[in-house]
């Protein structure tokens, strides 16, 4: 938000909002602005907001995009309509400092960009380079928070400021957002959003009916010419109209640029407010702009009931993996099955909301500079591959990461939930995990561990068997140590273990501190899940304490994670996937 003043919660998207909303922008000084004020069918009052494709480079300001007058159609995405709604009357409340605002960047932008740092990446970036072996508490610090209109379900949020579109769970690059008030039919039948210094240059020859002063133009034309201050040299506009009717086209002189925009004959044909498409036989993108409007629009009108956190496994770190794109085609394939088998009373009462928990993007590991340096150059690319993926099992595997996985886990759930909870104060909904891959394994060892927080390292069992297996069974080589450490300890008088401590007692596995979820846990969803080979070594089984007899073998232990019912998902080809679950044999 660019004022302080207003509270994010009166502009939230939501079915409570939108008729207030509605009302607010039909009584502002600043809508009735933007009303017909003529007959003509190219006088419209729809005003409607894009958002860019391409995510602006760092240090990038928004007002140099896009380059040309008239926006490509490939290059944007509409904002749905009531993400529109509630972007327009938040830019209404303060429509002149953000207009000032903009006209600045844009004069700055003219002059070639001075560069403004991104204070989250410098930020991070300084983060990361200061203490590489630091704990993730510290990696993931929160950097100032900003808030603005939220739109796309909630995911997403529109500082009118800096005119940027940015995601409220994951660091993202900012999106360029565009105010569309002035169109142009560039080809085909669609109407595409001028850039806002033209619009506005159009705006103040529309409020004053410029059309009235027509005259004679060197092509024959009897129009008003408005020049306009562009990209495009000699860009100028033509109106043509009687009192209450109007037309105007985009064109430039003959000795212009003309080819640069396309223009030909008697130029682009232009309009004052939005108008949907006519096209007989849509496109792909138009059929797939249509569809995420619509999910957008129910995401306004329909409240979050579920929240569930998406927690990936290994392969992360590798160059094309991108859990936010997994998370948003697995959120399109969940809402297409809705529609197909949900009523439309069971959609209408709720919706879920699926965020992406990135526990390894912004985790740095100290051992992983000593493994680069380790590996050998032979098949370089399937080392670099096992180094993104297989090697998170190993640290998670080694007492001395194990804790800095933990710790990055926990403190992203957290952060995200509270994240939500700010944005959605009064939640009384269910909250999920679902857990791919290795994230399973996390999941299970955080919801096992939310009563005592603090536990031995996982496969602590196997070093004490082993520790009692040698000294059950001292072999000569035992025996021949033993009696060297007791040599050196006569020679080394002053040197002595803490009381009560001796050798059987000491082991190299450290505890492992969890940390307490901000959140209950509904349903745990392990999918893809190698949890139950890893509970196999631990000596470990899934219960509450009341199947000894059925295991039959010693030391074996049952732990329950805390959440009221848990999924083992999975397909049988999954080559990662076990069960979690020993099976009894029916007789």
């Amino acid at each position: 938000m660019a004022s302080s003043e207003a509270h994010p919660d009166l502009l939230r998207n939501t079915p409570s909002n939108i008729k207030r909303l509605e009302v607010e922008i039909e009584h502002s000084k600043g809508r009735q602005k933007y009303l017909a004020h003529t007959r003509s069918p190219s006088d419209g009052g729809d005003v409607r907001w894009y958002f860019y494709k391409v995510p602006l480079a760092e240090n990038e300001l928004a007002a140099s995009v896009p380059r040309t007058e008239i926006v490509g159609k490939s290059d944007y995405f509409r904002f749905g309509m009531r993400d529109s709604l509630a972007i327009e009357a938040s830019f209404l409340q303060q429509e002149e400092d953000l207009l000032s605002s903009w006209w600045k960047e844009y004069a700055e932008c003219s002059e070639g960009p001075r560069g403004r740092p991104s204070s989250s990446k410098v930020d991070k970036q300084q983060c990361e380079s200061s203490s590489e072996g630091a704990r993730s508490a510290q990696l993931y610090e929160v950097e100032e928070e900003r808030v603005g209109v939220p739109v796309k379900g909630g995911l997403y949020e529109v500082d009118l400021v800096k005119r940027h579109c940015f995601p409220v769970y994951w660091n993202g690059e900012n999106r360029r957002v565009l105010r569309g008030h002035w169109f142009a039919r560039k080809g085909g039948l669609d109407w595409l959003p001028l850039r806002e210094d033209v619009a506005e240059q159009l705006e103040i020859a529309y409020r004053s009916q410029v059309w009235h002063r027509r005259t004679f133009q060197p092509s024959g034309l009897f129009a008003a010419r408005v020049d306009l201050q562009g990209s495009t040299p000699w860009l100028h506009a033509l109106f043509t109209g009687e009192d209450d009717t109007w037309e105007a086209w985009l064109n430039v002189d003959a000795s212009g640029f003309s080819g640069a925009m396309g223009f030909s004959g008697s130029g682009i044909k232009i309009r004052r407010g939005y108008s949907t498409s006519h096209s007989p036989k849509p496109t792909q993108d138009e059929l797939r702009q249509q569809k995420e409007e619509e999910m957008d629009d129910y995401c306004s009108q329909v409240p979050v009931q579920h929240l569930v956190f998406m927690i990936h496994g290994i392969g992360q770190r590798l160059e094309k993996s991108n859990l936010v794109d997994d998370v948003t085609n697995f959120r399109h394939v969940t809402s297409s099955l809705a529609e197909r088998h949900l009523t439309s009373h069971q959609r209408g009462a709720q919706r879920v909301l699926f965020i992406p928990c990135q526990w390894r993007k912004g985790l740095k590991l100290s051992g992983e500079a000593a493994v680069d340096k380790i590996t050998l150059d032979g098949v370089r690319g399937l080392r670099v591959t096992l180094s993104a993926t297989v090697h998170d099992v190993l640290y998670y595997m080694s007492p001395i990461y194990c804790q800095d996985i933990i710790d990055s886990v926990s403190i992203q759930l957290n952060r995200l939930y509270l994240k939500f909870l700010k944005r959605n104060p009064g939640y009384d909904g269910k909250v999920s995990i679902y857990g791919h891959s290795l994230g399973s394994v996390l999941s299970y060892d955080i919801l096992c561990h939310q009563e005592s927080l603090s536990s031995p390292f996982p496969m602590d069992w196997m070093y004490k068997e082993h520790a009692r297996n040698e000294e059950s069974s001292p072999d000569v080589n035992n025996q021949s140590s033993l009696l060297t450490a007791k040599a050196m300890d006569s020679k080394q008088p002053d040197e002595k273990l803490p009381s009560g401590q001796d050798d059987a007692s000491m082991n190299y596995t450290p505890n492992i501190k969890y940390m307490k979820l901000e959140f209950k846990v509904d349903t745990f969803f392990a999918v893809g899940s190698p949890l139950g080979v890893f509970l196999t070594l631990r000596n470990i089984r899934i219960g509450i304490g009341k199947g000894k007899e059925y295991w039959g073998e010693e030391n074996i232990s049952e732990e329950m994670p805390a959440c009221r019912q848990m999924f083992n998902i999975f397909h049988p080809f999954d080559p990662v996937a076990y069960r979690s679950v020993i099976v009894p044999l029916l007789h």
